[in-house]
């Protein structure tokens, strides 16, 4: 919703940094009843568009360059992320998509999707004894009104991570969501099954085990893997002349809508996911998932409701929730790892895409449960406006 000149509305500064994602952009569309958006940035409000790689050119390299100079920099002292603002006009509220907010004369919510999102997603910064305490304090503080977990696994990392005893009942799960697309006619009962795996990161998604599950179920079914993402020169290559595995990147939100509404099978098993918002897409498009569990995967699928979640054979996340990276090192090491998937883990994923190509009818059970969760259930607009406007009208009342 965008701002209108309706002076009963209460305003809620949507806070969203420096880049505004396609998630910004749909949940600015779930201003609940009496509140209107004021965007931070006014691309807030711009059509929901294709993420691709940014163009190489010299002032893009620049402003780069400086800001993986200043990120690096506050890794480096330690220091957690946090951002003190200025609205530009009158606001009651303030919604912060991702930062942890200084100010204390304006109230403020804010996003979680996990709890090491507080200190660059850098466990080593966390674990600060220092860091922990300034949020543990900055959270009981009066101007902080809401935390608003992505799912319930962003929940259990923060009360795992944190002592929230103070703060505990501004702790709330509010599912992001996504404008439900026209119900797409599939045919279940057919020979062929399209499989569909969108990212632009391939390794750490799950895409050579994806491919390498393909490759393996191809020898007795008529199964065709769509891979719209960015892998390795030499595995392209190693795949290249294969019938069945297709490998090219979108370049228009319509030539990404055609690819979901042409898949049967949504597969993404990732090993980094805190959330997955590409899986409500595939919701939307009534696509049955198969991912991992871990993390927000299990939350977002439901294991034979939306799809089918198999063990992990391993996970940047620990029992409590918490990510365990610590550098950039770490990341890298375990990107490197994802490139060579165990064997019997790809059988595993083999396993769970092939009950779903032998049973349609299940399929098709799926397909429904995943499109009517974007449409009327935990993942819809209504879901959303619903429990804004309970956090939103308690945020003020205790002003």
């Amino acid at each position: 919703m965008q701002p209108s000149n309706n002076l009963l509305l209460k305003n809620v500064y949507f806070y969203t940094g420096s880049q505004v994602h396609n998630i910004h952009k749909q949940e600015a569309k779930c201003a609940p009843e009496g509140f209107q958006y004021i965007a931070s940035n006014p691309a807030l409000f711009k059509t929901i568009g294709v993420h691709a790689r940014s163009p190489k050119n010299l002032f893009g390299f620049l402003k780069k360059g400086f800001q993986n100079f200043i990120f690096h920099l506050l890794l480096a002292l330690k220091l957690p992320k946090v951002h003190y603002i200025r609205p530009s006009t009158k606001v009651d509220l303030i919604h912060s998509t991702h930062h942890p907010l200084l100010n204390k004369k304006i109230p403020w919510v804010m996003d979680l999707e996990e709890v090491t999102q507080l200190t660059w997603y850098n466990r080593r910064v966390f674990d600060k004894k220092r860091n922990q305490r300034f949020f543990e304090k900055l959270f009981a503080g009066k101007a902080c009104r809401g935390i608003l977990c992505w799912s319930e696994s962003a929940q259990k990392s923060i009360l795992n991570g944190l002592d929230c005893s103070r703060f505990r009942e501004k702790i709330q799960v509010v599912p992001l969501t996504l404008e439900a697309m026209k119900p797409v006619q599939r045919t279940f009962q057919k020979d062929r099954v399209n499989l569909l795996f969108l990212s632009t990161i391939f390794d750490t998604k799950g895409g050579m085990e994806t491919l390498l599950a393909t490759e393996e179920l191809s020898k007795s079914y008529n199964v065709h893997l769509y891979m719209a993402s960015n892998p390795p020169e030499s595995i392209r290559k190693q795949f290249e002349n294969h019938p069945n595995i297709h490998i090219g990147e979108p370049q228009s939100r319509g030539e990404l809508i055609r690819m979901y509404k042409e898949a049967d099978i949504f597969v993404m098993p990732g090993h980094f996911e805190a959330f997955g918002f590409v899986f409500l897409e595939a919701f939307s498009y009534g696509l049955p998932c198969v991912t991992t569990d871990g993390y927000a995967g299990e939350d977002l699928v439901e294991d034979g409701v939306r799809g089918k979640v198999i063990k992990n054979y391993f996970s940047i996340f620990d029992k409590n929730y918490i990510s365990t990276l610590k550098s950039f090192d770490d990341r890298q090491k375990w990107a490197e790892r994802c490139l060579y998937p165990p064997k019997d883990y790809v059988d595993r994923l083999a396993k769970a895409i092939e009950g779903l190509i032998v049973n349609p009818d299940l399929r098709e059970k799926m397909s429904r449960n995943a499109y009517e969760s974007v449409v009327s259930g935990k993942f819809s607009q209504a879901h959303r406006r619903k429990i804004l406007k309970e956090i939103y009208t308690k945020a003020l009342q205790s002003s």
